[in-house]
């Protein structure tokens, strides 16, 4: 059984736990995030809240195709900004013109 998503989107900042490449989709990695803060887009509900508050900790599975974890050397430790949408129960998409990544500095 399929389930329908409506249109969602929603802003995360949180620090990269782990990197890995998606088991289930070819061309993408997962990027498990420790989500600091959720920001809503305007015109869009935000339904990665609600999934998070389901969530005994607020860490959230970023697919990302793997190109863009390449060109932005996302990696354990930095800090990701990006804009991403529910598409199933299980499944969140990152928004590949609104990602931006922060380094910690040394």
């Amino acid at each position: 059984m399929s389930v329908s998503m409506i249109e969602n989107w929603a802003l995360i900042q949180g620090l990269v736990q782990a990197v890995s490449e998606s088991q289930d989709l070819a061309g993408f990695d997962l990027v498990d995030v420790l989500v600091e803060n959720v920001e809503p887009v305007e015109g869009y509900p935000d339904l990665i809240r609600t999934y998070l508050d389901e969530e005994d900790e607020p860490r959230l599975p970023v697919l990302m195709p793997a190109e863009l974890v390449v060109e932005y050397a996302i990696e354990t430790g930095v800090l990701l900004e990006c804009r991403v949408r529910r598409a199933g129960l299980d499944r969140v998409f990152v928004h590949r013109e609104y990602v931006t990544v922060h380094r910690p500095s040394s």
